[in-house]
């Protein structure tokens, strides 16, 4: 019998199985792998001189799926080396700032070929495989830059009533999510609920109040044009329950705020010398209309309703005096 032998450092290590002769000859196979080492036979104490078996060079490829993809959706890419390996792994990596890192899952060749799928977000990177020690040369996947629209439910909306809006991302990503921003004097600042994107759209609904706002959608790094939700100017009404009491007597009056807000509170004020003077209890709105009684003793007095910034016309509840 015989033995295969490699040089390994400065030692001849033994490795492979027993070669039995016949005839004077054996024959043994191995896989060195990628790598090109000093080999050689023993036969008892004698070895032969030794042979090295040469390593092609693999030319290792990458090709992606598509050069442009949109947002947030899957690339792909295949990577094939030749001449090709009757097996063997690759990996795939990405320029990270000046250092190359691995990433994704082991890619199992087979007839030489592999294929990978990952996801970039929104980013575009460099790529290249890794076979053993050889790498292809680099490639990128792009990412469409992606148009963002914003679109309100409705131009203007009542007072104290939800305001809503659409934003659609296209081209439609597979997932992602947005949000909605309003300025806020010169910046622009992020509120209500994180918005879920199915086939690029999502909805929001919030409540403005009573102010006006400009709007935008913000998704990753990309942001739509502005829009505006106007505020209904409200029409306040005050009506008392009647223009003359008795002095010493409840005064009663109600309060209107068209078009009605699904919510919100208003306050009565009476004139004190030149001064509006807000008194009496605060009075919810229901369906826009409230009600608030007083006492007014002996006084007349003019009295108005408030409603945010909003007055009602005067009016006047007169005290008729007692006998």
């Amino acid at each position: 019998t015989a033995r295969i032998q490699y040089l390994n450092g400065s030692t001849w290590t033994t490795f492979g199985p027993i070669i039995t002769l016949t005839g004077g000859t054996g024959h043994v196979t191995w896989n060195p792998g990628t790598s090109e080492f000093t080999y050689r036979f023993i036969y008892g104490s004698t070895v032969s001189d030794t042979f090295t078996v040469g390593i092609l060079a693999p030319t290792v490829t990458g090709v992606p799926d598509e050069a442009v993809i949109p947002p947030m959706t899957p690339a792909g890419a295949t990577v094939t080396v030749d001449p090709a390996p009757t097996g063997g792994t690759a990996r795939l990596q990405y320029l990270n700032g000046s250092t190359w890192t691995t990433f994704g899952p082991i890619i199992t060749l087979t007839g030489g070929t592999g294929h990978v799928t990952w996801n970039p977000g929104t980013s575009e990177f460099t790529y290249r495989f890794i076979y053993g020690s050889t790498v292809s040369d680099t490639f990128t996947v792009g990412i469409e830059s992606p148009t963002v629209t914003g679109t309100p439910d409705a131009l203007t909306i009542p007072p104290m009533t939800p305001a809503g809006a659409t934003v659609t991302v296209d081209p439609a990503p597979t997932g992602g999510t947005a949000r909605l921003q309003y300025l806020n004097g010169s910046t622009w600042t992020t509120f209500g609920p994180v918005i879920t994107l199915v086939d690029g759209t999502g909805h929001v609904t919030w409540n403005p109040g009573t102010s006006e706002f400009t709007y935008r959608f913000i998704y990753g790094s990309t942001v739509s044009d502005t829009f505006t939700v106007g505020i209904l100017a409200p029409t306040v009404t005050g009506t008392p329950d009647a223009a003359e009491i008795p002095a010493m007597t409840p005064a009663g009056a109600t309060v209107t705020v068209d078009p009605a807000p699904t919510t919100g509170t208003a306050r009565i004020q009476y004139l004190n010398r030149g001064i509006w003077t807000t008194f009496g209890p605060v009075i919810t709105l229901v369906n826009g209309t409230g009600h608030v009684i007083w006492n007014p003793g002996k006084s007349t007095f003019t009295y108005r309703f408030v409603y945010g910034s909003t007055v009602s016309e005067t009016f006047v509840v007169t005290m008729i005096p007692t006998a």
